[in-house]
């Protein structure tokens, strides 16, 4: 389902990052450890307290890397 599809997790779980790692992973999807050329999409849960962006989804604006929330993610789980 996901072959050829790069998910890069940035911030805090709240059911763990491997979790969802583990579930993409089963389904053929790579993960990242940061953003890049290559990225599918950026997947968040909690963004930082302030509101403000964190580095990760910067440069997957910049990008134009699809940002998505792990709701959206489960939707396509």
């Amino acid at each position: 389902k996901f072959t050829g599809t790069n998910f890069v997790l940035t911030g805090s779980f709240t059911s763990g990052k491997s979790h969802y790692e583990n579930r993409i992973q089963d389904l053929g999807g790579n993960i990242q450890s940061s953003v890049g050329k290559a990225t599918t999409y950026l997947v968040r849960e909690h963004g930082k307290p302030d509101g403000s962006l964190s580095d990760k989804e910067k440069k997957a604006q910049d990008l134009g890397v699809k940002i998505i929330s792990v709701a959206e993610l489960e939707k396509m789980l």
